[in-house]
């Protein structure tokens, strides 16, 4: 449990690291834009942690499959596969939450990724224009 709350800690710190240097450039660069993926394919690796952390605390609490037999052995890649799945709002057909947390953390997942998009084009925008206004003058 300790290694799977550490991994939790890790990405989310990670990625809010990553964001701040996001949030304060000045510049929009190749860096900026490879820094704004990488955000986003992190939070799809927190989630599948944070995920991961609670079928460890409550094995097969979380999740059922499209047979509507619960799993309680969920590995990492059926963990990222449903994460990802979440973050882009793709869809479910396979893997369902069971309980009232797993989809309330399902619906704050999508909701950030979607949030996070519409965030990032405005922030890349604002940026992008920004500089332009400054060297056209």
């Amino acid at each position: 449990p300790e290694t799977i709350f550490t991994s939790v800690l890790f990405f989310v710190f990670v990625t809010i690291t990553i964001l701040e240097h996001i949030l304060r450039s000045e510049e929009v660069t190749i860096d900026t834009l490879y820094a704004a993926v990488c955000v986003y394919l992190l939070l799809g690796i927190m989630w599948a942690s944070i995920y991961g952390f609670l079928e460890y605390i409550h094995p097969g609490a979380m999740f059922r499959d499209s047979s509507g037999v619960v799993n309680s052995k969920m590995d990492t890649n059926e963990l990222l596969y449903y994460s990802y799945t979440t973050l882009t709002t793709l869809g479910y057909g396979d893997i369902t939450s069971v309980t009232p947390l797993g989809r309330i953390l399902s619906i704050l997942e999508a909701i950030f990724g979607q949030l996070y998009i519409a965030f990032l084009v405005a922030r890349v925008v604002s940026i992008y224009t920004s500089n332009a206004l400054r060297k056209k003058y």
